[in-house]
């Protein structure tokens, strides 16, 4: 499985900066988008920046949006399949992911943690994602 390139995860840094104009709050436990600048995951938070408005079959409230949405766009916007596939690659490739967790990105706190600093805001998740993509120049 390769690894996204430079321009792809600047891609997706520049789409996590738009969302934390506000410095947005993370929650990894919230499913759903709040577009009121509530807490939401990362999944979430990227839905919001790329505005990806689509009625969820489940949902009695057209304006829901689930995490997943944004999940989803998140591996395609890096060259994946989807989720799984970029979750997939975050585990097999702990060295530039940088822990162990990286297959938990879109449901734990864990996946961006470097030490024991909880992850309570967007900032601390782009710059995790800073971090993967200099780490990517060197396992290129």
């Amino acid at each position: 499985m390769k690894t996204p390139t430079q321009e792809q995860f600047q891609t997706v840094i520049d789409n996590l900066e738009k969302a934390n104009t506000a410095k947005a709050l993370v929650n990894m436990g919230e499913t759903e988008v709040n577009y009121c600048g509530s807490p939401m995951c990362h999944g979430g938070w990227y839905a919001f920046s790329k505005d990806l408005r689509d009625i969820d079959e489940f949902s009695d409230n057209d304006s829901y949006i689930s995490y997943f949405i944004g999940a989803e766009e998140m591996g395609k916007d890096l060259g994946f399949k989807d989720q799984f596939e970029l979750m997939q690659w975050a585990s097999s490739n702990d060295e530039i992911w940088g822990n162990k967790s990286g297959s938990y990105m879109f449901n734990g706190e864990t996946a961006f943690l470097d030490g024991m600093t909880p992850i309570t805001s967007l900032s601390q998740i782009i710059d995790h994602w800073k971090g993967v993509k200099e780490r990517a120049l060197q396992y290129a």
